[in-house]
């Protein structure tokens, strides 16, 4: 069972960074920054280039993409903790914390994703306070149908999924539950689950969001 730690935090930590409206960076932190390679590397030199050209601003031809320091977590206003699958996979198979997979806000739309890791960005001379992620799949919508918008059964999206977002659209920390719904010994899939300093829900309110897709 993947699941999230919740974490309440009533002091101050040692590293940790004030990005506004409740949230903040906190410990670890890289203490160089340096290039991201790989997928995650190709969609974040394509965010800084999309963001830099939108604001009229040139891209060297040689450029190779910024230097990124990670950080390792987020405290959000509601005082829950969101890690990232950086730091995760790090550690031990048996302290790892799975609190990686969180809620947020898209574009006025619900959605669910892998944190890989938290970051600063200089664009257009001004700071912003991003986090790289790896959306996770829209619900199997039969399945969400006939659970009366109780389950939703997803799958993990990869590369496919990676995206560079506000960091304060992340809205909570979700666990992320393997199912054995669908027979195909390939097709992996988990459900969300929501209980994060509050009654159980199991993401009616995101019902609309789905049925306004079909």
């Amino acid at each position: 069972m993947i699941y999230p730690q919740l974490e309440r935090e009533t002091k101050s930590l040692q590293v940790a960074e004030d990005i506004g409206d409740g949230y903040k960076f906190l410990q670890a932190q890289e203490e160089y920054g340096h290039v991201i390679t790989g997928a995650a590397g190709i969609i974040i030199k394509k965010y800084f280039e999309d963001q830099e050209t939108a604001h009229g601003n040139d891209i060297p031809m040689n450029w190779i993409g910024p230097k990124v320091r990670r950080w390792a977590r987020l405290q959000l206003p509601t005082g829950e903790i969101a890690c990232c699958a950086w730091k995760e996979k790090q550690t031990a198979p048996q302290d790892v914390r799975r609190a990686h997979y969180v809620k947020l806000s898209l574009e006025n739309r619900i959605e669910f994703a892998e944190v890989e890791f938290y970051f600063h960005a200089k664009i257009n001379e001004e700071t912003q306070h991003l986090a790289l992620i790896s959306l996770i799949s829209r619900p199997d919508e039969d399945l969400f149908s006939e659970s009366f918008h109780t389950v939703w059964s997803v799958t993990e999206l990869g590369d496919d999924g990676l995206q560079v977002v506000n960091a304060k659209s992340i809205l909570s920390v979700v666990a992320v539950i393997p199912h054995n719904h669908h027979v195909e010994e390939t097709d992996k899939r988990f459900f969300i689950w929501e209980n994060i300093g509050s009654d159980v829900g199991l993401l009616s309110d995101a019902a609309g969001a789905v049925d306004s897709d079909e």
